[in-house]
């Protein structure tokens, strides 16, 4: 039952429909939901639920509805996988592997949500607030910087997300060495 298609097709339109909802939320509530951009779930949930669970309630369903479909789609997988290998030797290689493709998309799909639950849950964020010429440590130990510029790029006005930075370019100095660019999907 658990890795029955019809079970996937409901538990992708529940996962959906509570994606779409908890979008609405989020527009109108950037800041609080931009919150678990820093934190572990497990450390914004609590306090969010106590405040406010009129904006929040659709957070565990959504990570119910999620881990239902990663169970499902492991179960489906599996048994397709197990019928396949059962037939193994009366299909041509090729064909083995041409029917096995969309079982191992489905394992890696399920290692990507294994992934992002990781990272909800036990990443570790640091946030400093920078200023041009100020000295910046980076790590626990790390090597002093100096701030030597900071460009912000806003989304443009005719954008839902006008007047929010869409990018921030820092370019850090050591004291020797090259100077060090971050910017956006290049974080140190």
């Amino acid at each position: 039952l658990l890795g029955d298609t019809r079970i996937a097709f409901l538990l992708l339109l529940a996962a959906s429909s509570t994606l779409l909802t908890g979008a609405f939320y989020a527009e109108h509530n950037f800041s609080l939901f931009r919150e678990l951009n820093r934190m572990r779930i497990q450390d914004w949930f609590p306090a969010h639920w106590a405040a406010e669970p009129q904006r929040v309630w659709w957070v565990p369903l959504l990570f119910l509805f999620m881990t239902g479909l990663g169970i499902n789609t492991f179960i489906c997988a599996s048994n397709r996988v197990a019928r396949l290998l059962a037939q193994r030797k009366t299909v041509s290689t090729g064909r083995f592997y041409y029917l096995m493709t969309p079982s191992m998309i489905h394992f890696l799909f399920i290692l990507i949500m294994m992934g992002h639950l990781t990272t909800f849950t036990a990443g570790s964020w640091q946030t400093h607030p920078l200023e041009s010429g100020e000295k910046l440590e980076i790590g626990k130990n790390g090597s002093p910087y100096r701030v030597q510029e900071i460009q912000d790029r806003f989304f443009p006005q005719t954008s839902a997300m006008h007047d929010r930075i869409a990018a921030t370019r820092v370019i850090l100095a050591p004291s020797d060495g090259e100077p060090l660019q971050l910017q956006y999907a290049r974080p140190v």
